[in-house]
């Protein structure tokens, strides 16, 4: 079985842009849980800047998450909403090394 891989990206929104990059984002998970390798897609937005967003995405596997990048949904954000809505985008690439560990039983 191969390691879940994760993504964790941080989004700054283009000036005047943010609620337009929320609804960008928020599409973009929608169609990304419906395929078969998006297992997880967080949207969530930092408490002290409503310009910057944080992604935490969870694949079936690395292979997964190359199949994610060729998706029709994903070309589309790529080329149109990130040059003309972002400012800046850093994303970190993730490897499970162990079990989930939950302490709400």
């Amino acid at each position: 079985m191969d390691p879940k891989y994760h993504v964790f990206v941080k989004i700054t929104a283009a000036e005047s842009s943010a609620e337009e990059l929320l609804n960008a984002l928020l599409s973009l998970a929608n169609s990304s849980l419906l395929t078969d390798f998006c297992e997880e897609f967080h949207v969530t937005r930092a408490k002290d800047s409503d310009d910057t967003f944080y992604l935490l995405e969870t694949f079936s596997s690395e292979n997964g998450y190359a199949k994610h990048l060729e998706t029709d949904h994903v070309k589309h954000f790529l080329a149109e909403v990130i040059p003309n809505l972002t400012s800046e985008r850093e994303a970190i690439f993730l490897e499970n090394q162990s079990s989930r560990v939950d302490n709400n039983p």
